[in-house]
């Protein structure tokens, strides 16, 4: 839909130094938050370290709750106040996290983050473009810790969302820059999986999957099992088929600097067509994007927008029962479209079939 803008701000250091001086006034410690951030790094002694434990602290330990009545629409909370009612909103965990870092002898910066990195025109100095608050820490080389103290399944040094994204960054002084946060690493935020698919003679089949997610990657599936029930959890899996035997998920969601992997163990009926005593049909295995959806209108009225994504890797491997052989194994595929690339590659051997499969999804906009 079309906006209207007015503004009366001439540029947008009216809106860093209004907001560093709002922070600045909020990041006040009493003796119980100093005593309590000293000791909970006591025994730490790189600056990655003391970063690590106070911000799982704020972000795995205090709730957060949004309470934005009257002036806390924008201006946080008393640090020490957050710290003792052990909750609050983004603003309210980052201005905490700011002053046990400030306590440790570490300096951050609050960072305005856009609802959408559209609305921003840096010829329109405005607040209302920001709805969020995380922080970051330099680091010697230039680049910076990026810490949202309200994702409590990141890892202290992941990136903050799953695309880059145009953010404000104030400095100790109020100065704000505009600033790119960094993509996913494809060596670090991916996905893989396994699949061992074990046939009987009447197409039936005993399963086991193993899911690891790294990175970014592991904060969705980490979040979701952590906030579901074990019966909610089997259901999941029930509604695509599976028969559960034996569901493996880790119980400490806690540890975020590790991968977060989980097994599977179950009977998949029918997974394969039987037609007679000598031959086996498997079908509908290969997921391959058409975008039909997207291509049978005959006239399109807006841009057709792809997103980029991390690196999903995955194995499958079908054992058919002894005696049978594996024909008409499909080609190479391989995809190198400017929104999607990947491929998908097919091996056998006697009665095994391993299909191995990779994409990886980019920006990508058609007017």
């Amino acid at each position: 839909f079309s906006q209207f803008y007015t503004w009366t701000l001439d540029n947008w250091d009216i809106i860093s130094k209004w907001y560093a001086g709002l922070v600045k006034e909020q990041m006040q410690a009493d003796l119980e938050l100093e005593t309590f951030t000293k000791a909970l790094i006591q025994d730490k002694k790189t600056l990655e370290e003391k970063i690590k434990e106070i911000f799982y602290f704020v972000s795995q330990k205090v709730r957060y709750v949004a309470v934005e009545i009257g002036p806390n629409t924008h201006q946080p909370h008393n640090a020490s106040e957050i710290y003792k009612k052990r909750y609050g909103d983004c603003k309210d965990k980052t201005t905490l996290l700011l002053t046990m870092l400030k306590i440790a002898g570490i300096k951050g910066y609050p960072v305005l983050v856009p609802s959408s990195e559209e609305i921003i025109d840096e010829s329109i100095p405005t607040i209302d473009v920001f709805n969020h608050v995380i922080t970051v820490v330099p680091k010697e080389n230039g680049e910076y810790y990026w810490l949202d103290a309200t994702d409590e399944v990141a890892s202290y040094d992941s990136v903050p969302f799953s695309r880059p994204l145009k953010v404000f960054i104030i400095d100790e002084n109020g100065k704000g820059k505009f600033f790119e946060t960094p993509p996913l690493k494809d060596d670090k935020d991916y996905s893989d999986s396994t699949s061992v698919y074990n046939i009987d003679e009447d197409g039936n089949a005993e399963l086991e999957y193993t899911y690891k997610y790294y990175g970014k990657t592991a904060e969705g599936p980490r979040y979701n099992f952590k906030y579901t029930s074990p019966e909610e959890r089997k259901k999941y899996f029930e509604k695509r088929g599976i028969e559960i035997k034996e569901l493996n998920i880790p119980s400490d969601f806690n540890n975020v600097d590790e991968p977060f992997v989980f097994s599977i163990k179950g009977n998949y009926r029918n997974l394969v067509q039987k037609i007679d005593d000598d031959t086996m049909v498997l079908s509908d295995v290969a997921n391959i994007d058409s975008y039909k959806d997207l291509t049978t209108v005959k006239e399109r009225k807006y841009p057709i927008r792809f997103w980029s994504s991390s690196i999903s890797k995955s194995k499958s491997v079908y054992n058919f029962p002894k005696g049978f052989k594996i024909k008409n194994i499909p080609k190479e595929y391989t995809r190198n479209d400017p929104y999607k690339k990947g491929f998908m590659k097919y091996e056998s051997k006697e009665n095994s079939l391993e299909m191995n499969y990779e994409t990886k999804s980019f920006e990508y906009k058609i007017p």
